[in-house]
């Protein structure tokens, strides 16, 4: 084995990196076996199992790799992933937070070639935060980043301290930003302090993910973060991707109607993919009547003059009175941009806080004409996929009448079904696709 040439050694552990499930993700378990071979299989696979690392603070010890990672510089140098996994911040041993405090401090200096940084808690966005972009030798300062140059995607737990050092956004390379658990709902009137132009731009920056996170039980009338937002979409003019995701909590379509209203800009010139995915649908929700979308369907017009190719979005979100009206009826009045090419519809039946809408009148629809308007509507359409939550199977005949229809127009048609039974109606706990 030794004797192998390091070209063909480096052949092997690339095929070895790979998991056999087809995803382009590293296999742990097989590059650890391959260090175990030999002394050449060592030197070659051991820089590729540490090129990506995968810490969950569940499990792992942040204290061992450190003290790996510190006995060997080399390895530092070759990671180029980090994930910080941890699930819940609730169930997270302290032991662990206060391992995690020490590693942020003295592993990230280390990692000179980190590509991409990720992580669910808020302790490693506020440590990235405290000593790796502003330390100083006189003390922190908030400017331009001066660490983690070759960053270029970055996952963080949100919530607002990305209003608070915004800066944490401006490394030079950064590509792609997903912001979980972003505090999007100003309860407290917090957001009244904060400004809404940052003060710098990033033209790098083309994909942005917002996952609003948190529940909220106040029945009062909803105020977004609208300073911070406006802030966060100023500093980011390029975008290319925006994609707006709520999924089980109380955000509403009027709500993601609105979010999206900040990003008109992006809308109206360089956005290319949109989703906005809000997961749910609840009519008996204080002050929200059952029409309550129609006084507010002016933000999804500009996307009829964007150049968007993709869309994502839920069926209840994009038509307003979907339960009332023909769904060829509802295309053809809908704000759909002629350059779309793949469209994805979602609709919600069932979700783990509410059971209110009904699949019945998706279905009693005349699928030839559905796509009829559709292409009428969308000229340059070449797939569209239909996900469905629902509380019983959908009639699989009328599915392949779709799928028939679709195809006749050179469309592809693709059904993600979940399902769930009536009886239970707090979440999906079966899921199928065709």
């Amino acid at each position: 084995m030794d004797s192998l040439p390091n070209e063909l050694l480096d052949q092997v552990i690339t095929h070895v990196a790979q998991s056999n499930d087809g995803r382009n993700i590293q296999d742990a378990n097989s590059l650890a076996n391959c260090c175990l071979v030999s002394k050449a299989f060592l030197q070659c696979a051991r820089p590729v199992l540490y090129s990506a690392i995968h810490l969950d603070l569940m499990t792992d010890e942040p204290s061992s790799l450190l003290k790996t990672l510190k006995s060997d510089v080399q390895l530092a140098r070759a990671v180029n992933s980090l994930f910080i996994q941890c699930g819940s911040p609730c169930s997270t041993p302290v032991q662990r937070i206060n391992e995690l405090r020490e590693f942020m401090t003295e592993a990230l200096p280390l990692f000179v070639n980190l590509t991409s940084f990720r992580s669910d808690h808020r302790i490693a966005t506020i440590k990235l935060v405290e000593t790796s972009l502003y330390h100083n030798t006189g003390g922190y300062s908030m400017g331009i980043p001066i660490n983690l140059n070759n960053i270029r995607t970055l996952e963080l737990f949100g919530a607002d301290y990305i209003y608070k050092y915004n800066y944490i956004l401006r490394l030079p390379q950064l590509r792609r930003v997903l912001l979980h658990s972003m505090k999007i709902i100003d309860l407290d009137g917090d957001d009244r302090a904060y400004p809404n132009d940052w003060g710098w731009m990033s033209h790098t920056i083309k994909e942005l993910e917002i996952h609003q996170g948190f529940r909220t039980w106040n029945s009062s009338p909803y105020r977004l973060w609208s300073n911070s937002l406006q802030a966060l979409s100023r500093s980011m003019p390029a975008l290319s991707y925006l994609r707006l995701y709520h999924q089980e909590c109380t955000f509403y379509p009027k709500q993601s109607r609105h979010l999206l209203g900040f990003f008109r800009p992006q809308l109206r010139n360089s956005l290319r993919r949109l989703a906005v995915e809000d997961g749910r649908i609840d009519r008996s929700h204080p002050g929200l009547g059952y029409n309550y979308l129609a006084e507010d369907v002016s933000i999804l017009e500009d996307t009829t003059a964007s150049n968007l190719e993709y869309l994502s979005i839920d069926l209840h979100t994009l038509f307003t009175r979907v339960h009332h009206v023909d769904l060829s009826e509802a295309i053809h009045t809908a704000s759909l941009p002629t350059s779309l090419r793949h469209f994805r519809l979602r609709h919600t039946e069932v979700n783990d806080m509410s059971s209110v809408a009904d699949t019945s009148t998706l279905f009693n629809w005349n699928p030839e004409m559905v796509v009829q308007e559709l292409v009428c509507k969308c000229p340059a359409l070449s797939q569209i996929d239909l996900e469905l939550r629902l509380l019983r199977s959908p009639d699989s005949a009328m599915l392949e009448r779709y799928r028939t229809a679709f195809a006749s127009q050179g469309i592809r048609f693709n059904t993600l079904v979940h399902e769930c039974p009536s009886q239970r109606r707090t979440s999906i706990i079966c899921y199928r696709a065709t």
